[in-house]
This record gives C-alpha cells, structure tokens and sequence, in this order.
C-alpha cells in the first residue's frame, strides 16, 4: 500500500507564504503602475494614492503634492508610504487596498484628462492581471 511520506498538512504553511508573497508582490506592481499611470497638473492625485490593509481610508488632502518639482510628481513618497503598508500585510488572509479619495478622481478614472485618458485604476489593473494571468 503507497501513502504519503509527508502529511500534505505540512505543506500548508508553504503554500500560504506562497500566496502572501504573490499578493504583496502584485500589489506593489499595481501601486507603482497606478502612480506611474497618474496624470499630473499639481500632484495632489498622484499624492492621495491611499494603500491599507484589511481597511479602507475615506480620506484625502487637497494640499498634498509630494515630491513636486516643475509641475513634475515622480510619486516616490507615495510609492515608499504604500509599499511600506503592503509589506505589513504578512499572512495569506490579508486584503490589500490602493484607493484615491479625491473629489475629482471618479472624473479622471472616467477619462477626463488628456494624460490619462483611459484611467488609471482599471488600465493599471488590467495591466497587471495580464502580467500575472487570470
């Protein structure tokens, strides 16, 4: 009679570190696209790119423009203070959530910017499914 040497119990934790590095490691994909996507005129919606784990944040700051220079926002506070969120996302059981609060920002998600003119969040994610498969 053939069995297991090893209980497949034992691979669980395997598998769940697994799946926590895949997550984590397409969620950074998607916030650094999504930063790179972003249209700039004075870098408060590439500044109010909002990361969480197992929550949302409703808020936003109309005088947030970090990293500005020349009208130019390179996002790498924003890409730092997201990453830094989805790193504390450890286990396999934890969502991760990148949103952009801004009064205007359904406008510009519906393409009513010159820049973007496909949006950001659903291009930046078909983007990064196709990367990664279905």
């Amino acid at each position: 009679m053939s069995g297991w040497d090893k209980s497949p119990l034992l691979f669980i934790k395997t598998v769940e570190e697994d799946l926590a590095e895949k997550r984590n490691t397409v969620a950074a994909e998607l916030l650094q696209t999504i930063i790179a996507s972003s249209p700039v005129d004075e870098g408060t919606f590439k500044s109010n790119h909002r990361v969480t784990v197992d929550s949302v944040d409703l808020g936003y700051d109309l005088d947030a423009k970090e990293d500005s220079q020349i009208g130019v926002v390179e996002g790498t506070a924003v890409l730092a203070k997201g990453l830094s969120a989805i790193d504390e996302a450890k286990g396999p059981y934890h969502s991760v959530t990148i949103q952009n609060n801004l009064p205007y920002a359904e406008a510009l998600e519906n393409g009513h910017s010159q820049q973007a003119s496909q949006g950001v969040y659903m291009t930046s994610f078909n983007f990064i499914k196709e990367k990664h498969g279905e």
